[in-house]
């Protein structure tokens, strides 16, 4: 992500309906910085960074997920619910996206199903739509 790339990415937050577009605008900009100076100069992924943020355009309202990069400058973000509920999504370069959710067993409380997939990042709210009643989460 150059430095003409990661304005646009802040201006298109300072547009968006996201209720925490400044404190993702600022999260995004922190690890835009700490990524460059951990990984001698590299930038973050700008496919991955605008794939998050048509994610969380397309699920709102879905809450301020934590927000952390990979070794290869893609977007993670990870959202935590009661009773060991977590969705987990790496937004990739490529324009995929690999997600991850736990929930507590419907037949066994005491243990958590993991579910896991990848799909594109354009359908990948559609393909969450039907696992969020499993996760209790808003995604």
């Amino acid at each position: 992500m150059t430095d003409t790339d990661l304005a646009a990415v802040m201006m298109r937050l300072q547009t968006s309906q996201l209720p925490f577009q400044a404190r993702l605008a600022d999260r995004i900009a922190q690890l835009a910085v700490a990524f460059a100076d951990d990984y001698d100069g590299r930038q973050l992924s700008i496919r991955s960074v605008s794939g998050l943020i048509d994610f969380l355009e397309a699920v709102l309202p879905s809450g301020y997920p934590d927000v952390t990069v990979t070794p290869e400058g893609d977007c993670y973000a990870e959202w935590r619910g009661a009773q060991g509920r977590k969705v987990a999504i790496e937004f990739l370069d490529s324009g995929d996206a690999r997600y991850l959710l736990f929930r507590p067993n419907p037949r066994h409380p005491q243990r958590i199903d993991r579910l896991n997939g990848t799909t594109t990042t354009d359908a990948l709210a559609e393909t969450m739509a039907p696992l969020a009643p499993l996760t209790g989460q808003a995604a």
